[in-house]
């Protein structure tokens, strides 16, 4: 039986316990389920694309009047699908090492730390509104960046794509990006440099410096950076995955919500 490191027992109170060590080869393991994860986000929306296709040929029906709704249908796939590759396959890894639900995160916490998730999500919305004001005064790369996911702002698509990337999209990175691998960073180099560099692979994992690329993309990504930082802080504080989840959860549903409003409201 392995057993618990000096600083795993120093850090065990408040943050979630650490039976059942990850290994060093379950880094490997979690950047595997994160590419899986990605790649599996195209793949799903083409499957959809050909599948519908058949079908229309099949049935002998005319898709180009829904065309805009099979596409919106594939973005919102696409997004649970990921989802489900980074939940549950956190969920496998955990269980494999021996982490159950309750030392992975998901317990009970003090109020004060879901407060503490809602001003944080509160205070990051409104900073995230003025860097994007100075990067993006005229508003197109958050044009372009919404509309690869919301297609069509009729309230049910807004609904979905809200739950798909609320809180479906915030468990599963919490699980996998704070659960885990901040997990594994914090079992060998502390906690600042873990909260750090999870952070870092989760800003990665967003791909903002590829799309919308140049300083936009790059600032972006930084932003996604303190983000991390701020959700590896209340998973370790609060000693329980929620507040970070509601935190994530919160800060999604806001992109959708920004999305919809008409411009300077």
């Amino acid at each position: 039986m392995t057993e618990p490191s000096d600083h795993a027992m120093q850090t065990a109170s408040p943050a979630p316990g650490l039976p059942g060590r990850t290994r060093t080869i379950d880094l490997l393991w979690i950047l595997l389920v994160i590419v899986v994860g990605l790649a599996m986000a195209g793949v799903a929306s083409v499957l959809i694309g050909l599948a519908a296709g058949t079908v229309a040929r099949v049935l002998a029906i005319d898709v180009s009047s829904f065309q805009i709704d099979l596409m919106q249908g594939a973005v919102v796939a696409s997004i649970l699908v990921t989802a489900a590759v980074f939940g549950f396959g956190g969920l496998w890894l955990a269980r494999r090492r021996g982490v159950g639900a309750r030392a992975l995160g998901f317990r009970g916490t003090r109020w004060l730390w879901f407060a503490a998730a809602l001003v944080l999500a509160v205070l990051f919305y409104f900073a995230d509104g003025l860097v994007t004001q100075w990067i993006d005064p005229s508003g197109e790369v958050s044009r372009q960046m919404t509309g690869s996911f919301l297609l069509l702002p009729s309230p049910l698509w807004v609904a979905l794509v809200a739950i798909a990337i609320g809180p479906a999209t915030a468990t599963a990175e919490e699980i996998l990006f704070r659960g885990l691998l901040y997990r594994w960073f914090r079992e060998r180099i502390g906690v600042p440099s873990a909260a750090l560099l999870s952070a870092v692979l989760f800003a990665a994992s967003h791909l903002y410096f590829v799309v919308p690329g140049g300083f936009p993309g790059e600032i972006m990504t930084l932003e996604i950076v303190v983000f991390g930082v701020i959700a590896a802080g209340l998973y370790q504080a609060s000693g329980s995955l929620w507040p970070s989840i509601l935190f994530h959860a919160l800060n999604n549903a806001s992109v959708v919500l920004t999305a919809v409003l008409p411009p300077g409201s």
